[in-house]
């Protein structure tokens, strides 16, 4: 009595050979795991790969058919047939199933796997380079990091502010704080006076930045901005907020600040909130011509462009100046507010 997978299902054999398994391995495969399927034949062969596929196994029903054949033999030919090839020759490998799929080269199962070698190898040689160039770049961090401790004492120790060496020095300094080239505070370097020596760096780093910014900086800015210049040494935003809060501590020309919406900025000790909507007035102007008795109107995104500052501030810097009746609101709807200059604060 033949077994289950016996004659061998010519779909499932078109799809075996089609992926480059040897067809006489194929019908052994489909044979002996009764026709189960693809999956089942391929992992029968790949599990086996000292014994020779080809080769027939302990046949519960020795006794020859009626051609005098075996069903080995019989599977083999009518493998060939289906498929309309040559009958199969002897094994010429210990498993010819997996050297049928490697002269293939890229067809089947031999292709996808030369594809994952060749992915894997692109891979290794992108990052054998990648740690090339970090290695060259570790080899001259020691010596930019002692020049830009070199400016910062230049710079301290400047006996006349304004001159030409003084504000080189002090641009070269800023610069190289931009490329992160810090020595950063750490918590074992520092112990218990981690966040005040924090916000001693604090201060260094963002003196430039406060003052191109205008005198305020948010918090996911100034979290950016130190993380960046502190490279790999990065610090969690709890950190930064202890550090923030240690401010007066260390008599620093800065602050943090609230806003009544929740929003937090670091805002430097010469900025004065009546400077910012005289400010504010001066985009305004003064009354407009005749048809336009309101003057012009100022937007929270016109003023963010104009001020330099992000959307979020630059609307909390207009509701200051509106909290101090300086500025009256045209709300339009759709989310849109324009600001007008409030004539009746001058009667």
């Amino acid at each position: 009595m033949a077994s289950q997978g016996w004659p061998p299902s010519p779909s499932i054999m078109r799809e075996l050979v089609g992926m480059g398994f040897d067809p006489t391995a194929a019908a052994e495969a489909v044979r002996e795991t009764g026709g189960a399927g693809v999956q089942h034949a391929i992992n029968w062969m790949l599990d086996r790969p000292n014994v020779p596929a080809a080769a027939p196994r302990p046949d519960p029903h020795p006794t020859a058919g009626p051609l005098g054949r075996s069903p080995l033999a019989l599977s083999q030919k009518f493998a060939a047939a289906s498929l309309g090839a040559a009958p199969p020759g002897p094994a010429s490998s210990a498993n010819p199933a997996r050297a049928s799929a490697t002269a293939l080269g890229g067809i089947g199962v031999a292709g996808i796997l030369q594809r994952e070698e060749h992915r894997a190898a692109a891979a290794n040689s992108t990052i054998d380079q990648a740690f090339q160039d970090l290695s060259q770049l570790m080899s001259k961090a020691e010596e930019m990091v002692k020049l830009a401790e070199y400016f910062k004492e230049r710079l301290h120790q400047q006996p006349g502010a304004g001159a030409p060496e003084a504000e080189l020095d002090a641009e070269t300094a800023l610069d190289l704080f931009d490329l992160g080239l810090v020595t950063p505070v750490t918590k074992e370097s520092a112990g218990r006076q981690y966040h005040r020596e924090l916000a001693r760096q604090l201060v260094e780093v963002l003196q430039g930045p406060l003052q191109k910014a205008g005198g305020m900086l948010p918090l996911p800015e100034v979290y950016c901005l130190y993380c960046r210049v502190r490279g790999s040494e990065l610090i969690s935003p709890d950190d930064l907020l202890h550090a923030l809060e240690c401010l007066p501590h260390v008599q620093a020309p800065m602050q943090l600040r609230d806003f009544t919406s929740g929003l937090r900025v670091v805002q430097a000790a010469s900025f004065s909130d009546d400077r910012l909507c005289q400010r504010i007035l001066d985009i305004l102007g003064g009354e407009g011509p005749a048809g336009q008795p309101l003057g012009q109107g100022l937007s929270v995104e016109d003023a963010a462009v104009i001020l330099g500052t992000p959307r979020a501030l630059a609307a909390e810097q207009l509701e200051l100046a509106e909290g101090r009746g300086l500025l009256c609101r045209d709300d339009a709807g759709h989310g849109s507010v324009v600001f007008y200059r409030n004539f009746f604060a001058a009667l």
